[in-house]
Order: C-alpha cells, then sequence, then structure tokens
C-alpha cells in the first residue's frame, strides 16, 4: 500500500459525506486536518468518541470519527505507549455542557473527572477512555455541535523556540493561551507546555497512541518546495493521488512530532 494510503490521505475514499470537519485555511492557507492515532481496539476507540458526541465516519476501510475542526483516524496497531510522555502529551476538545455530559456519561463505562472551575465561566475536565487516553474537556456553552477540537498540548525543554519554529515552519500564529505560550491555526490551538524541572525528555510520537497530526494546506506542492529550500528536511517528498484527488507529505519537527501535510481533505 503507498505511504499515502498509510496516512488520512485515505479519508477521499469514506463511503458518505463528512461535512465540514476541516475549517476554512489562515492566511497563509494552513489549518488543522487530523490527529492519527494507533489503538488496540478500534472499535472501542470509535465508542468513546461517539458518547463524547462525535460522529462515526469510514475512511476508506479504516475507521474514524469527526468533530467540528478536526477528524481522527483510527489505525488498529499497538501503541508503542500512552500519550502522556511522548511530547504530544494530550489533547483537548469543546463541549456544549459538562451537566448533560456528565448525565449521559454515567450510563457508559466512560470516566469524567470533576469539573475544575477557571477564570470567568471556563470549566475543565478530562475524560479517559482505552489504551490510558486522556482528553481534555473545555466547556463552551456557545457550541452549536457535540464536539469541536480545541487545543493540542506539546511538553517541550523550550517552548518559546517551538512556538517560533512553528510560526515559521507552518504559519501557526504565535499567542497564548492560559499561562503557556501557544499558537493558533484555524480549527486548533497548539499549546506549547513547559517540561517540569527535572523531568525526562518527551520521546517522538511515531508509533505512540498519538501517532502524528495534520494539517490541510492549500497549493501543498508549492508549501514543500518552500519547506524544502527553507532547509526543512521531508520524510516523504510531495505525491499526489489522482484517483482520491488527495496530497500529502511527511515531516517531523526537531521535537519528535510527526506532521503530515495534506491538501484534498477539505473537499469531503
Amino acid at each position: 500500500m503507498k505511504k499515502l494510503l498509510i496516512g488520512v490521505a485515505v479519508c477521499a475514499a469514506w463511503s458518505g459525506p463528512v461535512g465540514a470537519q476541516v475549517n476554512a485555511p489562515n492566511e497563509s492557507g494552513v489549518a488543522m486536518g487530523h490527529v492519527h492515532m494507533n489503538v488496540r481496539d478500534v472499535e472501542a476507540h470509535k465508542k468513546f468518541w461517539v458518547e463524547l458526541g462525535a460522529t462515526a465516519v469510514r475512511v476508506g476501510t479504516a475507521e474514524a470519527v469527526k468533530m467540528d475542526g478536526l477528524l481522527i483516524v483510527l489505525r488498529e496497531q499497538a501503541p508503542t505507549g500512552p500519550t502522556d510522555g511522548s511530547t504530544i502529551n494530550h489533547f483537548g476538545v469543546l463541549v456544549p455542557q459538562f451537566a448533560a455530559l456528565r448525565t449521559h456519561l454515567e450510563t457508559t463505562d466512560i470516566k469524567m473527572d470533576p469539573a475544575r472551575e477557571g477564570s470567568g465561566d471556563l470549566r475543565q475536565s478530562s475524560a479517559y477512555g482505552p489504551d490510558e487516553f486522556r482528553v481534555e474537556l473545555t466547556e463552551d456553552p456557545s457550541l452549536t455541535t457535540g464536539l469541536a477540537s480545541h487545543h493540542l498540548h506539546y511538553n517541550v525543554p523550550d517552548p518559546a523556540e517551538v512556538q517560533r519554529w512553528y510560526a515559521a515552519t507552518l504559519m501557526v500564529a504565535p499567542g497564548t493561551r492560559a499561562r503557556w505560550q501557544a499558537g493558533d491555526v484555524p480549527g486548533m490551538n497548539l499549546t506549547y507546555g513547559a517540561i517540569p524541572e527535572g523531568g525526562p525528555t518527551p520521546v517522538h510520537t511515531k508509533g505512540r497512541l498519538i501517532d502524528h497530526v495534520g494539517f490541510e494546506v492549500t497549493n501543498l506542492e508549492a508549501f514543500a518546495k518552500k519547506l524544502e529550500a527553507s532547509g526543512v528536511k521531508l520524510d516523504t517528498p510531495y505525491q499526489r493521488d489522482h484517483e482520491l484527488g488527495v496530497s500529502s507529505v511527511f515531516l517531523t519537527d526537531p521535537w519528535g512530532v510527526t506532521i503530515e501535510l495534506t491538501e484534498g481533505l477539505r473537499a469531503f
């Protein structure tokens, strides 16, 4: 099977419409696209996400779930480790109401922590799924969908350096989220958390529960050429599957996060 089909680009073969899971791009043509997970039990993970409010979809022959702003592809492969301990420690989603979600989850075997009260009306919690998976939940009463993407939380030695790299390389607008340095693209906030003093250096994502993350890029071929011209090493060259109408490129950031860039997700 082609490398392209191992990544999310196979999503072009969805058996039904997926809706606007990928947001419109920023001025540089970049938006969040997907998160690719290695899981022991696809059905268990799919059930977990559906209970939280995501929608199950088919990605060719693979299973996936979608939410506003994000597609999660589930590959049946034992992960080499959980998210905890890797560069991407966890990711977070928005939910419309904690009370309604907690009432629903009480009828399932999904554990949800008590809500943490933040500044203003901010309420956060965590839910726990298979394979030691933890997703952070942030309440957003204005949300009109069941679930929406929110943030990817990195653990890195130097957050400012990571912020600069993502801004220069992937056009992720620098900013802050709460007390952390961060970056934003449509559909996702990248939160750059510092490794606790004396803590171990996180390992790369490839093979872990969160294997890689994906960004949807307009005019990907030209974008990839600019990356190479600037000295960024690509793990795979630009390639296009004309039958599927989806292009992709893989690279790895300096802290071990595998990244897939795609073009064509937005059409599905």
